[in-house]
């Protein structure tokens, strides 16, 4: 249903466009800032048959809302964005039955992006990405007796499986305290969806494979509040030409 050739063409293109971007501002000398971000928020996910194919079972289904915390860095020339995130995601546990369904998953995205405000206190700016991520399950019973936890295998570890993920979002960035010593706090607000154009049902526990399990998906809409610090502003010397005595420490050693 999803061509491999349409995905590959995609990430080719973003890590194209991610790479020109940054050999462009360097030998061009253009104006260069990197910002180093923490980032926490939460979402839905949009897809249904994990939760039906766990209820099908016998299993607490899970729960379509999570929340995210996480890392994610931003570099921009000029007005082209890169971007790259790390996201814990959290989803609250479900009991039935006598037994208990822990879910747990991560993800990293690489983004690109282009600034619409060309502006040094705020940025806006969409966001077109790919990455990957991982999604855990255990199934634990609520109560049981020694014997019975020696003589149950079925409950014994978690399995996992990872997935291909496509992603299209928006930011906000604003700069606070742009004439702090240290450089400005940078706070933010970022919306979108993640799209798995893969569900698998099968998982992995150490190096068995589980076939005819749930289906599980980390596609879904999400938000995020973010707040981070900037590390790093310059415009180099080729830029300033006639300008070079007000550009000349604009660039750190």
């Amino acid at each position: 249903m999803y061509s491999l050739k349409g995905i590959l063409q995609s990430g080719f293109f973003i890590l194209a466009l991610s790479a020109g971007t940054l050999l462009a501002g360097e030998k061009a000398g253009v104006s260069f800032t990197r910002i180093g971000m923490l980032s926490v928020g939460g979402g839905m996910y949009t897809g249904q048959t994990f939760g039906d194919d766990l209820a099908a079972e016998g299993i607490p289904d899970a729960s379509r809302y999570f929340g995210t915390f996480g890392f994610a860095g931003r570099t921009q020339v000029n007005r082209f964005i890169t971007s790259g995130e790390l996201q814990a995601v959290m989803s609250r546990n479900r009991s039935s039955g006598g037994l208990t369904s822990d879910i747990g998953a991560g993800y990293g995205l690489f983004n690109a992006g282009f600034d619409l405000v060309a502006s040094d206190a705020i940025s806006l700016y969409p966001l077109l990405g790919m990455g990957g991520g991982v999604v855990s399950l255990q199934v634990r019973p609520e109560e049981q007796t020694f014997g019975q936890y020696l003589q149950n295998t079925a409950y014994a570890g978690s399995i996992h499986q990872g997935t291909f993920l496509l992603h299209a979002g928006a930011a906000f960035d604003a700069a606070v305290g742009r004439d702090r010593p240290r450089g400005p706090v940078w706070l933010g607000l970022r919306a979108g969806y993640i799209f798995d154009p893969r569900e698998s049902d099968v998982w992995y526990q150490d190096r068995v494979k589980i076939t005819d399990g749930p289906r599980a998906s980390l596609g879904g809409v999400y938000a995020k509040l973010t707040v981070g610090r900037e590390k790093r502003r310059y415009q180099t010397r080729e830029r300033c030409g006639a300008m070079k005595g007000e550009c000349e420490t604009a660039k750190p050693e």
